[in-house]
């Protein structure tokens, strides 16, 4: 299945703010089950710096800086992804509940 998503967050300030510094994670991320095959981020007003990184997990950040003043800010992601067919186990390729609760039990706390 693919998927065409498009998030949009507008941020409206009750005074003008003169500078600000963002962080975004609005990318998905391309993992065994789903592939993002483009990321797309727009943002309004343009940012005076931008800057493309990863967190400790693996997901995308975007950091950018206004330096303009502003009293509205939009932020659209658009993003194309692929999501894959998960394989099932059988029954019998993984323990019973029964094994599981016991499991959990003897590391409780």
């Amino acid at each position: 299945m693919t998927y065409h998503v498009t998030h949009r967050t507008t941020y409206e300030y009750d005074e003008p703010v003169s500078t600000s510094y963002h962080a975004l994670r609005l990318t998905p991320r391309t993992l065994a089950h789903q592939k993002c095959h483009w990321s797309k981020l727009a943002m309004d007003p343009s940012p005076a710096f931008a800057s493309n990184s990863s967190d400790y997990f693996g997901n995308a950040v975007v950091l950018f800086t206004l330096q303009e003043p502003h009293q509205k800010l939009t932020v659209e992601a658009t993003n194309h992804v692929e999501v894959l067919a998960r394989r099932r186990p059988e029954p019998g390729e993984t323990p019973a509940w029964e094994e599981v609760a016991d499991l959990l039990a003897s590391h409780a706390g």
